[in-house]
């Protein structure tokens, strides 16, 4: 496991913190190419005879398609909210910056959708 200097150096390391950037822009791609591929089914259609109480709601966006397309806009932000869950990870902390891109592409997605879940 490393040490508290290790994982200091790599929250501050530009490189990890790019590559990390990278993982949270395919991981926003993925989710939105995901809403598009299966979109939410339609709504029931209301009682044609009911009375209409309420306007047209605007158009919804999806929470999670919302948060893509902020990610995708400032995936830092992302970054810094996730890197104290990156620096916790076992797999991080045995391989520190040399983990390979897809060890933390998977990395990056759990953390990601673990912060998707609370704040959804």
């Amino acid at each position: 496991m490393a040490t508290y200097v290790e994982l200091g150096a790599l929250r501050t390391d530009a490189e990890f913190h790019s590559r990390t950037a990278v993982a949270v822009c395919l991981h926003a791609d993925m989710v939105i190419h995901d809403a598009v591929a299966n979109p939410p089914a339609p709504a029931p259609q209301p009682d044609p005879e009911a009375p209409v109480l309420t306007p047209l709601a605007p158009r919804l966006i999806a929470p999670r398609v919302n948060w893509a397309m902020n990610a995708l806009r400032n995936p830092d932000e992302q970054v810094y909210r996730i890197m104290g869950s990156l620096l916790a990870n076992d797999e991080v902390q045995v391989a520190l910056g040399a983990i390979t891109d897809d060890r933390l592409q998977a990395v990056v997605a759990a953390a990601l959708e673990l912060q998707m879940d609370a704040l959804i």
